[in-house]
Protein backbone atom coordinates (compact mmCIF):
# COMPACT_ATOMS: atom_id res chain seq x y z
CA UNK A 1 0.00 0.00 0.00
CA UNK A 2 1.30 3.29 -1.06
CA UNK A 3 2.01 5.47 1.21
CA UNK A 4 -0.50 8.31 2.30
CA UNK A 5 1.16 11.91 0.93
CA UNK A 6 1.13 14.47 3.24
CA UNK A 7 2.09 17.58 2.46
CA UNK A 8 1.65 19.49 6.38
CA UNK A 9 4.85 22.11 6.62
CA UNK A 10 5.76 21.81 3.16
CA UNK A 11 6.30 25.56 0.89
CA UNK A 12 4.94 26.03 -2.98
CA UNK A 13 5.90 29.96 -3.50
CA UNK A 14 4.40 32.25 -0.50
CA UNK A 15 2.24 29.25 0.42
CA UNK A 16 2.77 27.11 3.61
CA UNK A 17 0.60 24.31 4.12
CA UNK A 18 -0.77 23.91 7.90
CA UNK A 19 -2.61 20.68 7.12
CA UNK A 20 -5.61 18.65 5.02
CA UNK A 21 -8.92 20.18 4.24
CA UNK A 22 -11.84 18.87 3.13
CA UNK A 23 -11.78 17.72 -0.65
CA UNK A 24 -12.97 20.05 -3.50
CA UNK A 25 -14.80 18.49 -5.70
CA UNK A 26 -13.44 14.92 -4.59
CA UNK A 27 -10.10 15.89 -5.26
CA UNK A 28 -7.57 16.26 -1.83
CA UNK A 29 -7.33 20.06 -0.60
CA UNK A 30 -4.80 21.37 1.99
CA UNK A 31 -5.00 24.30 4.04
CA UNK A 32 -2.47 26.88 3.49
CA UNK A 33 -1.09 30.23 5.00
CA UNK A 34 -0.14 32.46 2.69
CA UNK A 35 3.28 34.69 3.96
CA UNK A 36 0.65 38.39 4.04
CA UNK A 37 -1.43 36.21 6.32
CA UNK A 38 -4.27 35.22 4.27
CA UNK A 39 -5.14 31.38 4.50
CA UNK A 40 -6.55 29.67 1.92
CA UNK A 41 -7.85 25.86 0.44
CA UNK A 42 -5.72 24.80 -2.31
CA UNK A 43 -6.06 21.85 -3.92
CA UNK A 44 -3.03 19.24 -4.41
CA UNK A 45 -2.65 19.50 -8.25
CA UNK A 46 -2.77 23.19 -7.95
CA UNK A 47 -0.22 23.25 -5.31
CA UNK A 48 2.62 20.89 -7.04
CA UNK A 49 2.08 21.98 -10.67
CA UNK A 50 2.93 25.35 -9.44
CA UNK A 51 -0.63 26.73 -10.64
CA UNK A 52 -1.20 28.36 -7.13
CA UNK A 53 1.49 30.00 -4.87
CA UNK A 54 -0.06 32.40 -3.13
CA UNK A 55 -3.34 33.65 -1.89
CA UNK A 56 -3.51 35.87 -4.83
CA UNK A 57 -1.74 38.64 -3.34
CA UNK A 58 1.44 38.14 -5.72
CA UNK A 59 -0.92 38.55 -8.79
CA UNK A 60 -2.37 41.49 -7.27
CA UNK A 61 1.17 42.94 -7.03
CA UNK A 62 2.25 41.84 -10.09
CA UNK A 63 -0.57 41.95 -12.43
CA UNK A 64 0.43 40.15 -16.03
CA UNK A 65 -0.29 43.49 -17.81
CA UNK A 66 2.32 45.58 -15.75
CA UNK A 67 4.50 47.88 -17.67
CA UNK A 68 8.09 47.54 -16.44
CA UNK A 69 9.58 50.65 -15.38
CA UNK A 70 13.00 49.79 -14.12
CA UNK A 71 15.89 51.70 -15.89
CA UNK A 72 13.78 54.55 -17.17
CA UNK A 73 14.03 57.90 -16.33
CA UNK A 74 11.23 60.19 -15.45
CA UNK A 75 12.60 64.22 -14.83
CA UNK A 76 15.49 63.60 -11.98
CA UNK A 77 14.00 60.00 -10.87
CA UNK A 78 15.82 56.98 -12.22
CA UNK A 79 13.87 54.05 -11.82
CA UNK A 80 15.54 51.18 -10.22
CA UNK A 81 13.06 48.45 -9.30
CA UNK A 82 9.56 47.54 -8.45
CA UNK A 83 9.31 47.96 -4.76
CA UNK A 84 5.76 46.75 -3.76
CA UNK A 85 2.58 48.70 -4.39
CA UNK A 86 1.18 51.71 -2.78
CA UNK A 87 -2.61 51.30 -3.08
CA UNK A 88 -4.01 49.56 -5.92
CA UNK A 89 -1.03 51.01 -8.14
CA UNK A 90 2.68 49.61 -8.33
CA UNK A 91 5.41 51.53 -6.44
CA UNK A 92 8.90 51.63 -7.78
CA UNK A 93 12.21 52.70 -6.44
CA UNK A 94 13.80 55.50 -7.92
CA UNK A 95 17.08 57.27 -7.42
CA UNK A 96 17.37 60.89 -7.72
CA UNK A 97 19.94 63.11 -9.13
CA UNK A 98 20.70 64.12 -5.70
CA UNK A 99 21.38 60.92 -4.80
CA UNK A 100 18.52 60.65 -2.33
CA UNK A 101 16.62 57.10 -3.19
CA UNK A 102 12.04 57.34 -2.96
CA UNK A 103 9.38 55.03 -3.93
CA UNK A 104 7.09 56.36 -6.07
CA UNK A 105 3.68 55.21 -7.66
CA UNK A 106 3.49 54.30 -11.41
CA UNK A 107 1.00 56.74 -12.10
CA UNK A 108 2.96 59.88 -10.71
CA UNK A 109 5.76 58.68 -12.79
CA UNK A 110 4.35 58.00 -16.21
CA UNK A 111 1.87 61.69 -15.62
CA UNK A 112 5.17 63.36 -14.94
CA UNK A 113 3.16 64.51 -11.15
CA UNK A 114 6.64 63.70 -9.71
CA UNK A 115 9.98 64.04 -11.17
CA UNK A 116 12.26 64.18 -8.24
CA UNK A 117 12.50 63.58 -4.39
CA UNK A 118 11.36 66.65 -3.65
CA UNK A 119 15.09 68.49 -4.16
CA UNK A 120 13.60 70.42 -6.92
CA UNK A 121 10.83 71.83 -5.26
CA UNK A 122 12.73 72.61 -2.12
CA UNK A 123 15.67 74.31 -3.82
CA UNK A 124 13.15 76.37 -6.32
CA UNK A 125 11.49 77.68 -2.72
CA UNK A 126 15.06 78.56 -1.44
CA UNK A 127 16.06 80.28 -4.55
CA UNK A 128 13.13 82.43 -4.79
CA UNK A 129 12.90 83.10 -1.39
CA UNK A 130 16.81 84.28 -1.37
CA UNK A 131 17.25 88.27 -1.68
CA UNK A 132 19.10 89.78 -4.39
CA UNK A 133 20.17 93.60 -5.21
CA UNK A 134 18.10 93.12 -8.14
CA UNK A 135 15.15 91.59 -6.44
CA UNK A 136 13.10 94.15 -7.36
CA UNK A 137 14.02 94.49 -11.04
CA UNK A 138 12.07 93.19 -13.69
CA UNK A 139 14.04 90.68 -14.74
CA UNK A 140 14.45 89.30 -11.18
CA UNK A 141 10.67 88.76 -11.59
CA UNK A 142 11.03 87.15 -15.32
CA UNK A 143 13.73 84.36 -13.22
CA UNK A 144 10.92 83.53 -10.08
CA UNK A 145 8.43 83.43 -12.53
CA UNK A 146 10.18 81.06 -14.78
CA UNK A 147 11.36 78.84 -11.79
CA UNK A 148 8.04 78.78 -10.19
CA UNK A 149 6.06 77.52 -13.34
CA UNK A 150 8.40 75.00 -13.59
CA UNK A 151 9.10 73.77 -10.17
CA UNK A 152 5.49 74.66 -8.35
CA UNK A 153 3.12 72.03 -8.68
CA UNK A 154 0.80 74.90 -7.08
CA UNK A 155 1.45 77.78 -9.50
CA UNK A 156 -1.48 77.94 -11.87
CA UNK A 157 0.67 77.96 -15.35
CA UNK A 158 2.50 74.49 -13.87
CA UNK A 159 0.94 72.40 -15.71
CA UNK A 160 1.81 73.69 -19.19
CA UNK A 161 5.61 73.71 -17.99
CA UNK A 162 6.89 71.60 -15.11
CA UNK A 163 3.88 69.09 -15.38
CA UNK A 164 4.84 68.07 -18.81
CA UNK A 165 8.47 68.10 -18.33
CA UNK A 166 9.80 71.25 -19.22
CA UNK A 167 13.13 71.98 -16.26
CA UNK A 168 14.98 74.80 -15.43
CA UNK A 169 18.18 74.20 -15.69
CA UNK A 170 20.92 73.72 -13.28
CA UNK A 171 23.08 76.88 -13.90
CA UNK A 172 19.88 79.12 -13.88
CA UNK A 173 18.60 78.04 -10.54
CA UNK A 174 21.02 80.66 -9.62
CA UNK A 175 20.08 84.11 -10.75
CA UNK A 176 23.14 85.80 -11.02
CA UNK A 177 23.99 83.23 -13.26
CA UNK A 178 20.86 83.79 -15.29
CA UNK A 179 21.44 87.44 -15.03
CA UNK A 180 24.76 86.99 -17.16
CA UNK A 181 23.53 84.76 -19.55
CA UNK A 182 20.24 87.70 -19.94
CA UNK A 183 22.66 90.54 -20.21
CA UNK A 184 24.79 88.85 -22.78
CA UNK A 185 22.03 87.25 -25.14
CA UNK A 186 20.82 91.01 -25.22
CA UNK A 187 18.27 91.44 -22.98
CA UNK A 188 16.76 94.94 -22.45
CA UNK A 189 13.10 96.38 -20.95
CA UNK A 190 10.53 95.27 -23.48
CA UNK A 191 11.61 91.70 -24.24
CA UNK A 192 10.18 88.32 -23.27
CA UNK A 193 12.41 85.13 -22.73
CA UNK A 194 10.83 82.42 -25.29
CA UNK A 195 12.33 78.96 -25.94
CA UNK A 196 13.24 77.88 -29.58
CA UNK A 197 11.84 74.31 -28.81
CA UNK A 198 8.71 74.67 -27.22
CA UNK A 199 9.01 71.23 -25.64
CA UNK A 200 12.41 71.58 -24.84
CA UNK A 201 13.63 73.17 -21.21
CA UNK A 202 14.80 76.60 -20.18
CA UNK A 203 18.77 76.63 -20.81
CA UNK A 204 21.28 78.83 -23.23
CA UNK A 205 20.76 77.17 -26.05
CA UNK A 206 17.27 76.65 -25.90
CA UNK A 207 16.53 80.58 -24.65
CA UNK A 208 16.20 83.68 -26.80
CA UNK A 209 14.31 87.27 -26.01
CA UNK A 210 12.23 88.63 -28.43
CA UNK A 211 9.32 91.67 -28.37
CA UNK A 212 6.38 90.67 -26.27
CA UNK A 213 4.08 90.90 -29.00
CA UNK A 214 5.85 88.24 -31.11
CA UNK A 215 5.72 85.93 -28.14
CA UNK A 216 2.24 86.58 -27.88
CA UNK A 217 1.43 85.29 -31.58
CA UNK A 218 4.04 81.86 -30.95
CA UNK A 219 2.47 80.96 -27.90
CA UNK A 220 0.60 77.76 -27.70
CA UNK A 221 -2.98 78.60 -27.72
CA UNK A 222 -3.51 76.44 -24.57
CA UNK A 223 -0.53 78.43 -22.63
CA UNK A 224 -1.46 82.01 -21.97
CA UNK A 225 1.92 84.27 -22.21
CA UNK A 226 4.70 83.32 -19.98
CA UNK A 227 3.86 85.93 -17.14
CA UNK A 228 6.51 88.24 -16.00
CA UNK A 229 8.52 87.54 -18.80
Amino acid sequence: MSKRLDLTNQRFGRLRVLGRAENIKGKTAWRCICDCGTQKVIRTAELRRGDTSSCGCLRRENPPNLIDLAGESFGSLTVLKRNGSQGSQAAWLCKCKCGNFVTVRSRDLRSGSIKSCGCYRRLVAKKTATKHGASHTRLYAVWVSMLQRCGNPNNQDYQHYGGRGIEVCQDWLSFEAFKAWAESAGYRKGLSIERVDNDGGYNPENCVWIPLRDQAKNRRTSVKRERGD
